[in-house]
C-alpha cells in the first residue's frame, strides 16, 4: 500500500516584483511630514477624484496612474513613469511622471494586499499606503 499526502499551501510565496505588479494599487492612506508637522491623509478626507486614482506597475519597470472617471486637476487619464527595486529590494527607485531624476522611495511594507512607501529628504517625510 502506498500513502501519498499532498498540501497546499494557503500562503504561497511570491516575489515582490510579483506582488507589486499582479493589480492596481489605490491609495487608502499618507502620511506628510515637513519641518516636523505631521498631516494625515485618509480615505475620509481625500477628495472624490482623488478616491478612484489607481497605480498599476508593470514587470518591464514602466508604471502608470490612473485618474479614474472623475479628474481633478487634468484633462489626462494617465501619467506614466519608471520603477525598479534597488537595496535587495528593500527600495524602488522611482522615476515620478514629467521629471527625469529617480526618488528613491522606502519599501516599508508588500504584501499580496498592502504596499506602503516611504519618501525622506532633509525636510521631511512622505508615507503613502495602497490597499487593492
Amino acid at each position: 500500500m502506498i500513502l501519498l499526502v499532498y498540501c497546499k499551501s494557503d500562503n504561497p510565496t511570491f516575489s515582490k516584483t510579483d506582488m507589486l505588479t499582479s493589480k492596481n494599487w489605490m491609495v487608502y492612506q499618507g502620511e506628510i511630514t515637513l519641518n516636523g508637522v505631521t498631516t494625515k491623509r485618509t480615505l475620509e478626507n481625500m477628495t472624490e477624484c482623488e478616491k478612484d486614482n489607481y497605480t498599476k506597475f508593470e514587470k518591464s519597470g514602466t508604471f502608470k496612474i490612473n485618474y479614474g472617471t472623475l479628474k481633478c486637476d487634468t484633462d489626462n487619464d494617465y501619467t506614466d513613469g519608471k520603477w525598479n527595486f534597488i537595496s535587495n529590494e528593500t527600495q524602488m527607485a522611482f522615476q515620478p511622471p514629467g521629471t527625469a531624476l529617480y526618488d528613491t522611495l522606502d519599501i516599508v511594507e508588500l504584501t499580496t494586499k498592502s504596499f506602503t512607501t516611504k519618501y525622506k529628504n532633509s525636510d521631511g517625510s512622505i508615507l503613502v499606503s495602497y490597499s487593492r
